[in-house]
């Protein structure tokens, strides 16, 4: 879950700043996902964050699922 933007306190070099910063929670269950492969997902989850224009375009790889049936939207 994704909370609203809010001004919490900082450390940076030293000094105390007030920065803006959105809460992020999520849970995770070990019987289904590892906490290295969790690790791994938040890192991937930051980088987007971090660099929003890796979303823009289309993906490089497109994985299928078996079974899953894919049809055009109508425009």
């Amino acid at each position: 879950a994704m909370g609203n933007f809010r001004e919490v306190p900082r450390t940076i070099a030293g000094e105390t700043k007030f920065v803006t910063c959105m809460p992020v929670g999520y849970v995770m269950d070990e019987r289904i996902c590892t906490g290295a492969y969790c690790s791994m997902a938040l890192q991937k989850f930051k980088g987007y964050l971090t660099h929003p224009e890796r979303l823009e375009g289309a993906p490089k790889v497109l994985n299928y699922d078996d079974g899953v049936v894919i049809t055009k939207r109508k425009s």
